[in-house]
This record gives structure tokens, sequence and C-alpha cells, in this order.
């Protein structure tokens, strides 16, 4: 419960992990870092996703390199800096106004997408732009500045406002 680093994987090239395949953060409320890069056995097993609801004091994740589709990020905190693999398909951050760093090579595989108080740092309207066709989206808390109404576009269907 004193942990406050754990640093499992790497950001290097030539570092691979696939042996870890399972990982459960319980209630680490002093867990600050989280970086299991590369660690691309994470996802594979029977776990696709990550609980860090309990890490309410998290502020950097790093989940680059692996193979997890969803991360349960606490409700409110210092969240800072957030990568996450291109397999992700479930994107949920509530309450993470702290955020500065949002980083994921490819957001078409995301099937629900709920952005609540994130931040200015956060370009909802370019994750919009970038998920698929069909995904469930809940957004709050977001401003979009343009300059004349033709520049809202609905590519997809319908939205009621």
């Amino acid at each position: 419960t004193k942990l406050q680093n754990l640093k499992l994987g790497d950001s290097s090239p030539y570092y691979t992990n696939g042996n870890l395949q399972t990982l459960y953060l319980g209630n680490n409320r002093l867990l600050k870092t989280l970086d299991v890069r590369n660690c691309t056995g994470l996802g594979t097993g029977d776990q696709k996703t990550v609980d860090l609801s309990g890490c309410t004091g998290i502020e950097e994740v790093y989940f680059d390199g692996t193979q997890v589709t969803g991360v349960t990020l606490p409700n409110g905190g210092v969240l800072r800096i957030l990568h996450l693999p291109a397999t992700i398909t479930s994107l949920i951050i509530r309450n993470q106004p702290s955020i500065t760093d949002l980083t994921c090579p490819g957001l078409s595989g995301i099937t629900t997408l709920w952005l609540e108080n994130v931040g200015s740092a956060v370009d909802t309207l370019a994750i919009l732009d970038s998920i698929g066709t069909g995904a469930r989206v809940r957004l709050f808390d977001f401003n979009w500045e343009i300059e004349e109404a033709s520049e809202i576009r609905i590519s997809r269907s319908p939205m009621t406002m």
C-alpha cells in the first residue's frame, strides 16, 4: 500500500516482456507512476483491461506496446500523463483536468468514449474525429472554438444537442 512507483516495462526499442499477462494494483493510493511499456503479453490473457480506479494519486501511466483494450482510471485525480496502446477500445476519462499528455497511436478501434472534465490539453474534437463509426460517445465540459457555423460537421449519424 506504500508503493509509489512501479516500473515493469521500458521505452527502449530493445526491451520486450511477453511474460507479464495480468496486473492487479488494488487501492494503492500513493502510486504515482506505472510503467508497463513493451510488456507485450499484458492484455493477451484473460485480463484485457487494467483497473487503476483505486490508485487515486496516479500521475503518470505508460501502456505503450501492450495489448490492453481498456484502462479503468480513478474518477477524479491528478493524472498528468496517459500513454495508451493502439489496441485500446474503451477510453473513459472522468474528472482528470491535469492531463497534459494523452498519447495513443490509433483511436479507430474505440467503441466507447467518455471524456468528462479532462482539461483543455486533451483535444476532444480530434479524438472524436479519429474514432470509428458507431462508437458510443459521452462528452462533458469541453470547449470548441470555431469561426463559422459551417465548420460544424457531423460526418457520422446525426447528434442531438
